[in-house]
């Protein structure tokens, strides 16, 4: 038998994993590091792939970046990829929810599930306020990227205008949604809030295929990530990637 290429690993990992699932760090890097060995065109082609396979994920933006920003990205690929299977950011959530918040996840996320169940409202008592907890799959300075259903749910089309939302007098979409129900609190964990330039292509890119719609930043209140919850203003403009002139403008 001969060996399977790394090109073709790249290619069953992505059709085995979806956006909505926990990004597999460990094998993407694996193959990414392979080909790191090979030549740094080999690398780039396989970034600019998976960015082709999943234009709405922000942790394949991110740890392609990462990698071709790096003077050595066989090591880099691989701290980049512990950083995302050590991402903190459920337990910055637990510790900012308050203790009495009837919070609800807003589509399944597995690794907040368990979070969210620990801080409902104790048994007994009126809850403090009600907090809808919104897993993003991207985010940027101006945005964050959720599933189509999700915005559906949330009574926000596809180009960002109000749906069905009483907006209450406000233009701003998702601001009536917040006022008449609950709190939106976007989690933008590890590899999803990506820099202005990055964050741009990737708008770019959202085609019907991609089953996505940018929500604007102004429908959130907070958003909490690794380095814990503050103001989506803050949240949304702390990259930790570069924009790497690699990523920008290519056609498929």
């Amino acid at each position: 038998m001969h060996p399977v290429h790394a090109l073709e690993q790249l290619r069953y990992v992505a059709r085995r994993w979806g956006p909505s699932e926990e990004f597999p760090a460990p094998e993407v890097a694996a193959v990414l590091a392979e080909l790191a060995e090979e030549s740094p065109a080999t690398l780039l082609h396989a970034c600019r792939r998976l960015i082709e396979y999943f234009p709405a994920a922000g942790p394949v933006w991110w740890l392609s970046a990462r990698a071709l920003s790096a003077p050595d990205p066989v090591p880099a690929i691989w701290a980049a990829a512990q950083e995302l299977e050590r991402d903190p950011t459920s337990r910055h959530l637990a510790d900012a929810l308050p203790t009495l918040a009837e919070a609800r996840l807003a589509w399944p996320a597995p690794t907040l599930v368990p979070v969210v169940r620990r801080r409902r409202a104790a048994k007994g008592t009126k809850p403090a306020s009600r907090i809808l907890v919104v897993p993003a799959m991207a985010a940027g300075p101006t945005g964050v990227v959720v599933p189509d259903h999700v915005a559906g749910a949330l009574g926000v089309t596809r180009d960002g205008a109000a749906g069905e939302v009483d907006t209450g007098g406000d233009e701003r979409p998702g601001i009536g949604l917040r006022r008449r129900s609950c709190a939106l609190w976007a989690v933008t964990g590890v590899g999803v809030v990506l820099p202005g330039a990055l964050w741009e292509q990737l708008v770019g890119r959202l085609g019907p295929d991609a089953r996505a719609t940018v929500l604007p930043a102004l429908a959130f209140d907070y958003a909490v990530g690794p380095d814990g919850a503050s103001p989506v203003e803050r949240a949304l403009n702390r990259a930790s990637c570069p924009a790497v002139a690699e990523l920008m403008g290519w056609r498929s």
